[in-house]
C-alpha cells in the first residue's frame, strides 16, 4: 500500500486520500479571516445578523482559493461568508448559510476588511478598490420587511 502526503488543496487529478470504496476524504473548507467594521457606538443594525454577534468572519469560496487565501477554517467565532460579484456593480460579502424563510440578505451598515495583501487583491477584483467590502448580513421576516418598507 502506498501512502501519499498532501500538502495542497485537492484537485480533480488528485482528490485527496481515499477513505475506502473510492471515496476521497472530505477536505475542510478554508478561507481568509477578516475583521467586521461597524458603527463605533456599537449599534447593531443587522437584525441579529453576523455583525451583531461576532467581530470576525472567514471569507470562503472559489475567488478566495484563486487568490491563494484559503488559510483558516471557519468556526463559531469567525463563521463562513461568501463574496458575491453583483452585475454592473461592486461585490458584497454574504453569510454562507441560507435563510429561505427570510427576506435578504441586505446591507446592515457593516463592512469586512483585512490588512492582508490578499484581501486587497480580492477587494480590487470585486470593484471595491482594495478597501472594505460591504457585509450584507441583515435578514428580515416578510412581516418586518413589509412594515419597514412602507412609505
Amino acid at each position: 500500500m502506498t501512502t501519499t502526503t498532501h500538502t495542497h488543496a485537492p484537485t480533480a487529478a488528485d482528490p485527496g486520500p481515499d477513505l475506502g470504496g473510492g471515496t476521497p476524504a472530505p477536505q475542510p473548507r478554508r478561507g481568509l479571516r477578516v475583521s467586521i467594521l461597524r458603527d463605533v457606538d456599537g449599534s447593531d443594525y443587522s437584525n441579529g445578523g453576523l455583525s451583531g454577534r461576532v467581530t470576525r468572519v472567514t471569507l470562503v469560496g472559489d475567488l478566495i482559493e484563486f487568490y491563494d487565501a484559503a488559510v483558516f477554517a471557519p468556526d463559531d467565532d469567525a463563521p463562513a461568508v461568501r463574496l458575491v460579484q453583483r452585475a454592473g456593480s461592486y461585490g458584497i460579502a454574504v453569510p454562507d448559510q441560507a435563510h429561505p424563510d427570510r427576506v435578504g440578505p441586505m446591507a446592515s451598515g457593516a463592512f469586512v476588511y483585512s490588512s492582508d495583501s490578499r484581501f486587497r487583491r480580492l477587494s480590487a477584483h470585486l470593484g471595491c478598490g482594495g478597501s472594505a467590502i460591504p457585509l450584507h448580513d441583515r435578514f428580515e421576516t416578510t412581516e418586518q420587511y413589509a412594515a419597514l418598507s412602507r412609505d
